[in-house]
């Protein structure tokens, strides 16, 4: 009897465990999914054709967050990787472009070196990006930073000038385990 109970209890956690896998696969794939190019707006084909003809390794996805659906093109253009966001019409809403830190100007990277410096008691700039939202010069760092006796990590903007705009701490969610 108590061993019925045992495999009944195993088998319910097992069952449990798929079911909970399922669930955080699923609601993942909702926030960005891969699509084909026939499935975007014939207004980015157009303007990819014209900008990007000689673009490589080009990848669509639709994204929706809150209200808003946007179409993103991942591709690689005279060896820069490029992201390029469309709003649901068509129309070109940001671009971004991974660069080296020591590619921006001289000025922005002290101060964005001393903000960074001052705040923490050490830190690695592990990607940058240059963006482009609505016509305005932003640079996307992502940050490993040590607070305490811990590392954290940031995702951070700032401006043309290295003015710290926006600041979020980002938390790995983990891969749920059968075991």
């Amino acid at each position: 009897m108590i061993f019925a109970k045992i495999q009944f209890n195993m088998n319910y956690l097992l069952l449990l465990k798929i079911a909970l896998l399922f669930l955080y696969t699923t609601s993942v794939s909702y926030a960005e999914k891969k699509i084909k190019k026939e499935q975007v707006p014939t207004r980015i084909i157009t303007y990819l054709e014209k900008e990007y003809a000689d673009a490589k390794k080009i990848e669509f996805y639709i994204e929706s967050s809150q209200d808003t659906t946007y179409y993103e093109v991942e591709l690689v253009h005279h060896q820069e990787n490029i992201s390029l966001i469309f709003l649901k019409d068509g129309t070109m809403y940001e671009i971004e472009k991974e660069i080296a830190f020591d590619k921006l100007p001289y000025e922005t990277q002290e101060t964005i070196e001393h903000y960074l410096s001052s705040t923490y008691k050490s830190y690695k700039i592990t990607t940058v990006q240059f963006v482009n939202p609505h016509l305005k010069t932003e640079y996307e760092l992502n940050i490993k930073a040590k607070v305490g006796a811990v590392h954290k990590f940031y995702e951070m903007y700032f401006n043309e000038k290295g003015e710290l705009l926006l600041s979020k701490e980002v938390f790995m969610k983990p891969i749920p385990t059968l075991f």
